[in-house]
């Protein structure tokens, strides 16, 4: 059990990683096409949000790991 709430937390990380990353929105906008920007800003917004919440469930299961191990 003890494993599993660390890889549950691990790939939790990895996640919000990923999600916060350049790789996730990048490319070149020309400034002129501001619907464009305005499309890219909120897809990135949505982005950190879900990267948020990884964060909050790697913490949640860090937490129940550190909590298995010291009542064993």
């Amino acid at each position: 059990m003890l494993n599993g709430l660390m890889w549950a937390g691990l790939i939790a990380m990895a996640g919000a990683v990923f999600l916060s990353s350049s790789w996730m929105g990048g490319g070149y906008i020309s400034e002129a096409d501001e619907a464009v920007a305005e499309e890219r800003r909120a897809r990135k917004r949505q982005r950190m949000r879900w990267a948020m919440w990884c964060l909050v469930v790697s913490i949640v299961m860090f937490a129940l790991a550190l909590l298995v191990y010291n009542l064993r």
